[in-house]
This record gives C-alpha cells, sequence and structure tokens, in this order.
C-alpha cells in the first residue's frame, strides 16, 4: 500500500499505524472546495494535531503522532490549516523558517528541558578552512561551494559559543580618535568638518588614503541619541578628505536620517571591508559576484587558531518566524536564536498570542510586530538583539510599513542587552493601547522603554539604561501625533502644540534604577545625559504616578509638555536635579509643516503640568564637592510660573552645600535663580510642601522590589541601630517600623 505516508522503520508498520496513515488521507481527501461546500459536500475536515522531529524518518510520514513525526517545517508551511496544531520536539533544532497561518496553534511536545530551536545559523566551522596568507591568523573558507552547509547567502553576524564577534571594522573598537572610556574606549573617529547629509568628511589624515572604501557601511553618531547608517559611495569628486554617503533605511520607524547634517566632531567608523579585518574576533564575508561567482567567509579568532571544528555559527537566515497578513493564531515554547534579521517578523496580524518564547542574538530586531491589533506577549525572554527587543511599530515617521501595533499587551517578560555593541536601540518600542505590565527591561543600549500613544506602563522594572548612547530615558514618551481634527481648524501662525493629540498614557509603578549614558561620539565628552522618566516634546496627558528612579542624571523631566500629571513619585540618589522642567521655543505651525523659509517661534506653549504629592531627596555631587545639587531645576526662555504647579511634595537633601537651596529657577518673571522653600512658595509654588535640610548619607534611604519579587524585608540599616525608631516615610511623614515589608514592585524612600 502506498499512500503517500510511510512508517518509520524504526517503528514497523503496525496494522493500527497504517490504519490511522490512511484514515488521515482521508481526512485530507474529503477537504472541500469553496463550491462544494456551498453546495454538495456534507465532510467537514476535523481539527488535527501534528508532530515535528528533526529525527524522523521524513516528512512521508503521517505527522499525527509522535511516532510518526514529520521532519520540516517545510511541510508544516505547506500543509497546516486552520484548526490545526502543530508541536515541535524539544530538543530538534530547525534551520527554517516558520510561515505562520491563520488559526494554527504552534508549540512544544516532549519531556526534555530544551525548548524546540528555529536557527537562523549555521555551523561555519564545518567549512573548509586555510589561512588566508602564510604567516597569518586570517582563516577563509568558501561559503557557496560544493559541499558546504552555509548555503548561497550572505553572512550578516557571526557567533563563537553565543558570542556575537564583530564585523572588520575601522576604527578598532577602542582605538578611536574620542577620549572617552565610558565603554572601554572610543568606538569613533571624529568628524572633521560639517558636511550635508550626504557627506562624511574624515580629513587627509584618516588612514584611509588609497584603501578601497567604495560600498564601505558608514555608522556616524549624528546626534548624541542616534546612530544612522550610510553606504559609502566613494571619495567626493576632487576630494581626498570627503566620503559621498547614500544613507541606508535601517529602519522603518525613524524618517529623519536625510535630515540631520553631519557636524563636525561628531564620531563616525566604517565597516565591512576586507582590508579592515586587522583584530582577533573580527571578520569579514565576500558575497560572490558575477565576475566572481565564489563567496568567502573571513575570520581571525580570538585565539588566532583555525575556525575549523569550532563552535562558529553564521546567521544566514533573515527570521526564524514569519507572519503576514495573518489572524487568530498561537505560538508558545519555541526558541528563535541568531538570524540576520528580524528574528519574529510579524506585519498584517489581528488576535495573535505569543507566550514564553525565547529569543537570542537576533540580528535586528528580537520580535518586530506592526501593522497588527489584539496581541498578546507573555513570559517572552529576549536577550541580545542586535537592535530593539521588541519593536511594535512607530506612528512618527508615518511610513504605512511601521504603523504601530493597536492593543498589544505585554506581561511578565524579560527584555535584555538590546542593541549592545550595534544598532544602539531601545530594549522596548510600544505600539498604541494596550500595556505593558510586570516586565524587566535591562542594559539597553538607547532608551530601556519608548511609548507614544494610549499604552499603561506599569510595575516594570527597568535597569541600566543608555549604556551606549545619551539623551535618553529609562522610559522615554515621545511627542503624540497631530490630531486632525484641531489641524484643521487652526490658522497656520498658531504655536504648534495648538495641533498635538493627546498621548493618554499611564506611568504608573515602575521600578526606574540607574543609567549612566555614554558620550562617546559627541562633541562634549565630560557626562552622559540621562533621564529616569522622560516626557518630550508637545506630549500631554500622561499621568506619572507611584515610581521610584534612582541612578539617573535627572529623575523626572518635562521637555516642552503640557497638561501632565506627576504624582506620587519617589526620587533619591538621581546625580543631578531629581525634577527637570524646560521649554524651548515652538516653532508655527505653519512654517514647520510647509518648510517656509521664515518662521515664528512662541514661548510660554509649557502649561498645566501638575506636581504633587512627590517625595525627592537631592544628591551631593561627587564632581564637584562645593556645588550645591537642588531637587528641582525650572529653565524657560521667558515666564517660568506658568510651567506646573506644585503642592504636597515632600523634599529633603544630602548636600551640605547651600542645603536651603530648593530650587534653579531661571525664567524672565523670577528674579531669584537660588530658590528656598520660603522663596519657592512665595510664588506660590508648593504651598503645603515640606523640605528637611541637610542629612548626611546614612539618615535618608530608598528602597525597591523588583519586578517578579514577591515581597522584601528590610531590616533597620546598621550604622543606625541606635535610631532606629526615628525614621519616617519621607512623602506620608509616618513613622517606620522596622522591619519593613515592602510588596512586589512598591518602592519607599525613609528619612530620620
Amino acid at each position: 500500500m502506498d499512500d503517500g505516508h510511510t512508517c518509520e522503520p524504526t517503528h514497523g508498520c503496525s496494522l493500527r499505524a497504517i490504519q490511522q496513515s490512511t484514515g488521515n488521507l482521508m481526512r485530507h481527501f474529503v477537504r472541500c472546495t469553496a463550491v462544494a461546500v456551498a453546495t454538495f459536500c456534507t465532510h467537514t475536515a476535523h481539527a488535527a494535531t501534528y508532530y515535528v522531529n528533526t529525527n524522523s524518518w521524513g516528512d512521508g510520514n503521517s505527522g499525527t503522532s509522535n511516532s510518526f513525526p514529520w521532519k520540516t517545517i517545510a511541510k508544516v508551511n505547506s500543509t497546516a490549516v486552520s484548526g490545526d496544531t502543530v508541536l515541535f520536539y524539544r530538543g530538534g533544532v530547525w534551520n527554517e523558517t516558520l510561515e505562520v497561518k491563520s488559526g494554527v496553534t504552534y508549540g512544544a511536545y516532549g519531556s526534555n528541558t530544551p525548548k524546540p530551536v528555529i536557527s537562523g545559523a549555521r555551523n561555519a566551522g564545518a567549512l573548509t578552512w586555510t589561512r588566508y596568507q602564510p604567516g597569518q591568523n586570517i582563516w577563509v573558507a568558501v561559503t557557496n561551494g560544493s559541499g558546504t552547509n552555509i548555503g548561497t547567502g550572505a553572512v550578516r553576524h557571526l557567533h563563537l559559543n553565543g558570542a556575537r564577534l564583530t564585523r572588520a571594522r575601522f576604527p578598532n573598537v577602542g582605538q578611536g580618535a574620542f577620549t572617552n572610556s565610558t565603554s572601554g574606549g572610543s568606538r569613533y573617529n571624529k568628524v572633521t568638518a560639517t558636511g550635508n547629509y550626504t557627506t562624511l568628511n574624515v580629513g587627509t589624515n584618516a588612514g584611509l588614503a588609497g584603501q578601497d572604501i567604495v560600498g564601505a557601511t558608514a555608522f556616524v553618531r549624528t546626534v548624541g541619541s542616534d546612530l544612522f547608517e550610510y553606504t559609502v559611495d566613494g571619495w567626493k569628486p576632487g576630494s581626498n578628505s570627503a566620503l559621498g554617503l547614500t544613507s541606508k533605511w535601517l529602519l522603518d520607524d525613524w524618517e529623519l536620517v536625510l535630515k540631520y547634517d553631519i557636524a563636525a566632531g561628531v564620531g563616525y567608523w566604517l565597516e565591512n571591508k576586507l582590508w579592515m579585518l586587522d583584530s582577533p574576533g573580527e571578520w569579514f564575508f565576500e558575497a560572490a559576484t558575477a565576475a566572481n561567482p565564489v563567496s568567502k567567509l573571513y575570520v581571525w579568532m580570538p585565539n588566532g587558531a583555525s575556525p575549523a571544528g569550532q563552535p562558529l555559527q553564521a546567521s544566514t537566515l533573515a527570521s526564524g518566524v514569519s507572519a503576514v497578513n495573518v489572524s487568530n493564531f498561537t505560538i508558545s515554547d519555541i526558541e528563535v536564536r541568531e538570524t540576520f534579521g528580524d528574528a519574529i517578523s510579524i506585519t498584517g496580524a489581528n488576535t495573535a498570542t505569543l507566550e514564553r518564547l525565547d529569543v537570542k542574538r537576533s540580528g535586528r530586531r528580537g520580535m518586530s510586530i506592526w501593522n497588527s491589533s489584539n496581541v498578546t506577549i507573555r513570559s517572552a525572554n529576549i536577550q541580545d538583539s542586535f537592535g530593539n527587543g521588541l519593536w511594535l511599530g512607530d506612528a512618527r515617521g508615518g511610513a504605512t510599513a511601521s504603523q504601530p501595533v493597536v492593543n498589544a499587551n505585554v506581561s511578565f517578560s524579560t527584555i535584555n542587552n538590546s542593541g549592545q555593541n550595534g544598532l544602539g536601540m531601545p530594549g522596548a518600542h510600544l505600539g498604541t493601547g494596550g500595556s505593558f505590565i510586570y516586565n524587566t527591561v535591562s542594559n539597553s543600549a538607547s532608551a530601556g522603554i519608548i511609548a507614544q500613544s494610549g499604552t499603561t506602563i506599569q510595575y516594570n522594572t527597568v535597569l541600566n539604561s543608555c549604556t551606549d548612547f545619551e539623551d535618553c530615558g529609562g522610559i522615554y514618551v515621545a511627542q503624540p501625533q497631530n490630531d486632525a481634527t484641531k489641524l484643521s481648524n487652526t490658522p497656520g501662525t498658531a504655536p504648534y502644540t495648538a495641533v498635538k493629540a493627546s498621548n493618554n498614557m499611564v506611568i504608573n509603578g515602575n521600578i526606574v534604577v540607574t543609567g549612566n549614558a555614554n558620550p562617546d561620539g559627541t562633541p562634549h565628552e565630560g557626562y552622559g545625559d540621562v533621564r529616569g522618566i522622560y516626557l518630550d516634546d508637545f506630549v500631554n496627558g500622561v499621568t506619572v504616578s507611584n515610581n521610584y528612579v534612582s541612578g539617573m542624571r535627572y529623575g523626572i523631566m518635562l521637555h516642552t509638555t503640557f497638561n501632565n500629571t506627576i504624582q506620587g513619585n519617589r526620587l533619591i540618589g538621581n546625580r543631578s536635579f531629581n525634577l527637570k522642567l524646560q521649554e524651548d521655543p515652538v516653532r508655527d505651525v505653519n512654517s514647520h509643516l510647509t518648510g517656509a523659509p521664515t518662521s515664528q517661534y512662541y514661548n510660554g506653549q509649557m502649561v498645566n503640568n501638575t506636581i504633587q504629592n512627590n517625595a525627592m531627596v537631592a544628591s551631593k555631587s561627587t564632581s564637584a564637592p562645593t556645588l550645591a545639587i537642588p531637587n528641582i531645576v525650572q529653565n524657560a526662555p521667558a515666564a517660568t510660573g506658568q510651567l506646573a504647579s506644585f503642592d504636597l511634595n515632600r523634599y529633603a537633601t544630602l548636600n551640605p552645600n547651600r542645603p536651603d537651596i530648593l530650587v534653579y529657577n531661571y525664567g524672565t518673571d523670577v528674579t531669584i535663580s537660588d530658590m528656598t522653600l520660603a522663596n519657592w512658595q512665595a510664588i506660590n509654588k508648593d504651598l503645603q510642601g515640606s523640605f528637611r535640610a541637610y542629612r548626611t548619607d546614612g539618615e535618608a534611604y530608598g528602597f525597591y522590589t523588583a519586578t517578579g519579587a514577591d515581597t522584601r524585608t528590610i531590616a533597620c540599616p546598621a550604622v543606625n541601630q541606635a535610631n532606629c525608631n526615628s525614621f519616617v516615610n519621607l512623602r506620608t511623614g509616618s513613622t517606620v517600623t522596622f522591619p519593613i515589608t515592602l510588596p512586589a514592585s512598591a518602592s519607599i524612600i525613609i528619612i530620620r
């Protein structure tokens, strides 16, 4: 009997197996065409459960039992239909892309601990390696020849024992022109003169004379918070000091790359040419051409030895999971790793659930989801993405291809090391609406979380943000879109704030701790500018409540914002001001939208912010011991009085220099810039506020319970055993009794 389904020799062909296989064939045979369903068909196909195992004899098996599984994802992609369940064997590894179908549930089976793995990488250690040149440590292998397992595609990333190696670059990491050493040495050379967005001025002494530069990739830190990618076209005609560039659309969500001139003093590096491969741990891929049909991979291993037999993985697969214009599907208990693009790529989806997925070392984003709605992500573990860990689209750029997910609910997930030594992207870039709750985001090269509209961000722990960049935040809220109705009714001379929609967001109960930032590659090298919670240009309609912020440069920053509420937050241990309010002139609508050559600028658009019931302790300066650091700074080109109202806030300071100073105020309406609480209250600010002057380090403490912890018990600090009964909760003023028990995602500031 030959029904297209074969039994594995290890199991034999029992009568029951044959019946099962035949029944499965008949089940598929009676699936009806659309016409038959409408007229004659009386049979209905029943949902099936399929098993897939890389140890299977082959795809000729029925697939409907774990004794007769399919072998490949290709079989899954061509067969599974709505209502089916597909289970992958725990411990199996596939080098294929899973193409998600509507209505299908994808999961795992087996008693093994490892999850099924979809890997975007192939074993480069199995290639045939020879020395590139005698006496050198560079080894070369053909990747598209007979017998190789890499395939004909390009190698985009190379990993050794799970660590990403460096694509050949100039200058080498740690050998750049900047003196900043926050990251262990500069990655950047300096741009020598300002050029436009197609010109990179490198100077005549850059070490590029006579080198092959055409087709190289250039990364330029055009501003403190961004890194942009370009292709080098060659030297500008008639120049030996300026490179011609074409911008590469590195990200779908950012369309400003052409608007930034490349200014003198910012940093750049070049990569992806063979001559740049000059250090251990670097590699280069030479793609085949019509003239030379051989593709080659060059590697200088960290130990200088041959790559042969070593656990070297070459990323050649764009995505491990792809879902396009599908709905009502579930994916759970699968690991996706080492793709060269987005590990999980979803667009045009409606109603999707992603549970207990591990995403490791993606070559771009870990999870990329856009133009979709009603997405649930639970208990995901996203590690070491070259770009964003989680990207849910973006409404700022306006590109159809990047429209945000509407109503994505993300919970109990971990996002770690996003953008490190790579594209420098945020850990989580959220969509519109939905929620981001009980997650941990740590070690993000840029912002920990970026959000824009309608999302509830609650009970998350955000640790160590902005490791490679500055001018960013642990939680960053971007400016909202234009409100079409407001815009149509606004005269061309009205301030731009008048046409902005509400962000309509809640940021509540989060723990935001540590952000040192990195100014490497920027003209100023002395400090890194990072904020715990950052409401940027024109943000409005946001409530920031009950958050704990520590270890940042600024605790909370409002920049030309309006109609926001900051209440019940706890700010301590921030290097500079706990609260910064800054207004910059607002450009008028007409010139902003039409690019008119003349512009009118407006002041006084930062209004109606409410600051109440917060507790904050000002730090003392470690770099300038005589400098007084207050809790608050207000800065505006005109009047500061309208920036915000203050009430019922509790202040303290650890600063022994001018310990009475509460506020630095820089505006045209207040003559005193260094303000005490009495000065502050004299202009009707915080009439019910309180201020505790200088306390020593042992008299004020901040404590928090991270996401995922049930409770935390806090004993009386050892240095204060004799004063345990004299501590109070700074925000409430109530006496503290030790030991203190903090519930999950809670925080407290205590002070003597």
